[in-house]
């Protein structure tokens, strides 16, 4: 990771391969190596024995898409067919239904709340100033108001931290919020 910050610092571009496990639609091991990316892609083989090669290439994370250039970000499939690559759009899937975690929408009704009065912030590089609060400052709210329990410590439990993840993991598929840590704010 100091390598790739460290690039990253010297605006140096940089493109890292990973291999997937038994979870093809992810790489493999912890999403941590992830966190400091902009863009995430995953390519996944297409069964298509009339041509050399095919995949599919998905952007399971893109932090610079916009409304503007979410064209850019849709799905793909590319093609090696008598030694000329060529692309065509994906087929498009309907998206896996989710449903919500529990505590979801009082949750988010929180973090509606907190962001109100929250002060502009620029989350990340290249981003426009939002008005974002801290992760902690959301899980710290949720587990005050009771929808997150704490062990005898006053940390909260590892059941409660497993179920907050689920709930940020929800709303960044909905759309109903972005993160980077430690910031998170309204899309």
């Amino acid at each position: 990771m100091p390598l790739v910050l460290g690039l990253s610092k010297r605006r140096i571009g940089q493109l890292w391969i990973n291999h997937t496990g038994l979870d093809k639609s992810r790489d493999y091991g912890t999403n941590t190596r992830t966190w400091q990316l902009d863009t995430a892609m995953v390519a996944t083989k297409l069964d298509r024995p009339e041509v050399d090669i095919a995949f599919r290439l998905d952007f399971p994370k893109c932090r610079q898409r916009t409304p503007a250039n979410r064209a850019d970000y849709e799905p793909i499939n590319f093609i090696l067919q008598n030694d000329a690559w060529s692309t065509e759009p994906a087929e498009t899937k309907s998206p896996k239904v989710q449903s919500e975690p529990k505590n979801y929408r009082n949750a988010l009704g929180l973090l509606h709340n907190l962001l109100v009065d929250a002060e502009p912030v620029t989350p990340c590089r290249d981003h426009v100033t939002v008005r974002a609060i801290r992760l902690d400052a959301w899980r710290d709210e949720c587990a005050r108001c009771g929808l997150l329990d704490r062990d005898k410590t006053g940390s909260i439990d590892a059941a409660s931290r497993k179920r907050f993840g689920r709930i940020k993991e929800h709303a960044i598929a909905c759309h109903a919020a972005q993160i980077r840590d430690p910031w998170i704010w309204k899309p």
